[in-house]
């Protein structure tokens, strides 16, 4: 079975990551987190299953289980 995907708006995306605004942005620039979907010009969204594997990268190299 696969997990439905949503897109997530950034105020989603801040509360689920825990990180602010600012901070999406310049890990997006950096290369560090996933890249935003435009679907307009004042509309950008990420994918939920991206956001939950870039939590899921975080989580394990906290716990040193990075590979």
């Amino acid at each position: 079975m696969t997990a439905e995907v949503h897109l997530l708006r950034l105020p989603d995306v801040c509360q689920r990551t825990g990180l602010s605004k600012t901070t999406v942005y310049q890990r997006e620039r950096d290369g560090a987190f996933p890249k935003r979907l435009k679907l307009g010009a004042r509309l950008s969204v990420w994918r939920s299953d991206e956001i939950a594997a870039y939590i899921e990268k975080c989580t394990a190299s906290a716990r040193g289980d990075a590979q």
